[in-house]
């Protein structure tokens, strides 16, 4: 994966984060966690000396930022005089918890956002500290790292003694306890310094206060992708240490590839015969470079095919030439943020701009598609699960360009609305439209409702910085191959767990721990977790009969696309649907129905049609489209249901636009 991204970790003077402000002023003080004066630091995870034995409690990334963030009043916590975080750590000696493979206690940072980078791009770590004391190991205490994700051992440690020496201990074997050591420098103890780190072009370095880089060699560990490590990781055994850290800047800038070069990268994919796959860089023109699959011919009319989550235009494989053999030019792309699309915004979580994943500028990059590849008119689009969104979008927006409109498994649930009357009312009420999931109004209501209930929604479980790995690198068995292929087989018919039906009592936590726990999770878990308690039992011949329409080579697709991009792009969509900022854009659009004719198909053994209660519904009385002309429910099929029945949804799609004629 080749992307530019830069993480900066700066504490701003109190003047630049408007401490004239009467509101601010109380903020300083030691009662705000560092998360609060530091907020990038959920781009790591904190490793502390507490815990229970052999587990030491470890604080995500995510419960670190604001006021409220996590602190500890004896090893981790912010000083309003220093204007720095303080780090403890005790010595071995101690009673401190220790992981089963280190001797030693520590008040460390890991890097997680990113989890990984490769040494050949540019990475450099700067940190900006004061050793208050230092510890009695042999070497004193190590106050940075860069850490090889591959064998999980350091690839260099970089030391601070009693005395002021600063040592760079470079691995020499990927089986660590063999370093090299070299004294780097020497700063008296209590007196402020700046290092650097980095791990760029496949070349170790360290520099101090801005001096001369110091090179070292790592050929011997091969240059393995690595992550970084910072703060107070106490070697000795009879001294405690601590660590003031006043500032922090971590840069990564990864090799970049054009399009055209990227794209000629990728494994070629198991097409059937008369489905074409190219890119169409729109890049100059500030659009992305779309990847698409095609068949038929471009002088016949368009039909636009757009999948969801976690799918690829690899998902419309087995109704493409059908339609093409029908009288039409058919069309899917890698949506923005899948497969082999490019140019989408692939900054780490607490940078990506989620305004970029919003359904108005999807609608925009559906239209730049159809522009580039000579089209002013849409037969029909064709949209499933959230490529459905996308659809109603396209439908909604550009009834000019979109002639009709296909929606499956993912109903059309309506324009946004605008306060309407409340200008005149003595107080204004918050609304509460609880069928409205994407809202975030009144939402924290039904969430601790779910908890109570010992469950939670998916849709928000996406939205959380944690998701994406653990999506894309899951600890159940199997890893991410097993996990596709659970996840992919309990949404289908294949699955005998499947039987849904209307929410009749709406949006309610009783209503919607009804659904499977691929919707409504366990409340601790995670997706790969949740899908593994759902597989545990299942009969093999069962998820072998599952193959007919999903092969192991589908599957391997799949996870070889994920494996590369990760699921971070899908879930910023996530994160822009379930928070209302970021769908503001619809609002120019409120009200307004689905004019083009609409039609809706679904499997009977699919959830998806009911997840949100009413909104069917309202599709079909006229409430969101004027012109609806049927609703077919295929029997046997899930939530996959181009590739469960290809048949079925093909002759759907057809009769739609066979009837504009």
């Amino acid at each position: 994966m080749h992307f530019q991204t830069s993480t900066l970790l700066k504490l701003l003077p109190l003047l630049q984060l408007g401490w004239a402000s009467p509101t601010l002023k109380t903020r300083n003080s030691s009662s705000c966690a560092p998360g609060y004066y530091v907020p990038n630091i959920g781009n790591f995870d904190l490793q502390l000396p507490i815990g229970s034995d052999g587990k030491p409690q470890t604080v995500s990334g995510s419960d670190l930022t604001g006021c409220d963030g996590f602190q500890d009043p004896d090893w981790f916590y912010w000083d309003a005089d220093t204007k720095s975080i303080v780090m403890k750590a005790p010595p071995s000696s101690s009673d401190c918890v220790k992981t089963t493979n280190s001797k030693h206690c520590r008040t460390e940072f890991r890097e997680t956002n990113p989890k990984s980078w490769s040494a050949s791009g540019t990475n450099k770590m700067t940190v900006s500290l004061t050793v208050v004391t230092a510890d009695d190991g042999s070497h004193g205490t190590v106050i940075g790292q860069v850490f090889s994700a591959e064998y999980s051992k350091p690839v260099a440690e970089l030391y601070y003694s009693p005395s002021g020496d600063i040592y760079i201990g470079v691995e020499q074997s990927t089986d660590g306890g063999d370093s090299d050591f070299t004294q780097v420098g020497n700063v008296p103890q209590g007196t402020a310094f700046t290092y650097e780190l980095s791990y760029s072009d496949d070349n170790l370095t360290v520099s101090l206060n801005g001096g001369d880089a110091q090179s070292f060699e790592t050929s011997q560990l091969d240059n393995p992708d690595s992550y970084f490590k910072f703060g107070d990781y106490n070697q000795g055994e009879d001294v405690d240490s601590q660590v003031d850290v006043t500032s922090i800047d971590v840069v990564h800038n990864y090799n970049y590839l054009s399009p055209k070069e990227e794209a000629m990268t990728y494994s070629q994919l198991p097409l059937p015969e008369g489905i074409t796959s190219r890119q169409i860089d729109l890049s100059s023109f500030g659009h992305l470079s779309f990847h698409i699959l095609e068949a038929g011919s471009p002088s016949n009319p368009l039909i636009l095919l757009l999948h969801g989550f976690p799918m690829l235009a690899y998902s419309w494989r087995r109704i493409m030439l059908p339609l093409a053999n029908a009288g039409y030019y058919v069309v899917a792309p890698d949506q923005r943020g899948y497969g082999r699309t490019t140019g989408w915004d692939v900054r780490p979580y607490t940078e990506v701009d989620l305004h970029t994943f919003s359904t108005t500028i999807f609608v925009r990059d559906m239209l730049a598609v159809v522009s580039a590849l000579g089209f002013t008119k849409v037969k029909c689009v064709v949209g499933i699960d959230a490529g459905g969104v996308t659809a109603g979008g396209c439908a909604v927006i550009r009834p000019d360009v979109f002639e009709s409109v296909m929606l499956l498994t993912h109903p059309f649930n309506g324009s946004p609305t605008l306060p309407f009357g409340v200008a005149n009312r003595e107080k204004q009420v918050e609304t509460n439209d609880a069928a409205a999931v994407g809202q975030k109004t009144g939402s924290p209501s039904i969430h601790e409702q779910l908890a109570a209930l010992g469950r939670k929604h998916y849709k928000w479980y996406y939205s959380t910085p944690d998701a994406n790995a653990e999506m894309t690198s899951p600890t159940t068995p199997g890893g991410l191959n097993s996990f596709l292929r659970g996840y992919f087989y309990v949404k289908s018919a294949s699955w005998a767990g499947n039987s849904p039906h209307p929410l009749e009592g709406g949006w309610t936590a009783s209503e919607l721990v009804k659904l499977p726990y691929y919707y409504i999770m366990p409340l601790e878990a995670t997706m790969p977790e949740s899908i593994h308690k759902l597989m545990a039992n299942e009969a093999e011949e069962a998820v072998e009969l599952s193959k007919e329409w999903l092969s192991d080579e589908d599957i391997e697709v799949y996870a070889s696309e994920y494996s590369r991009t990760t699921f971070a792009g899908g879930l910023n969509w996530y994160r822009a649907y379930t928070d209302g900022k970021f769908k503001r854009g619809m609002d120019v659009f409120a009200g307004l129905k689905i004019k083009i004719p609409c039609a809706f198909i679904a499997g009977d053994k699919d959830w998806g049609t009911y997840q949100e209660p009413g909104t069917i519904e309202k599709m079909r009385d006229g409430t969101f489209c004027e012109d609806f002309r049927f609703f077919k429910m295929v029997k046997n099929a899930g939530h996959w249901i181009q590739q469960e029945k290809p048949k079925e949804v093909i002759e759907g799609i057809l009769s739609l636009v066979k009837s504009l004629e």
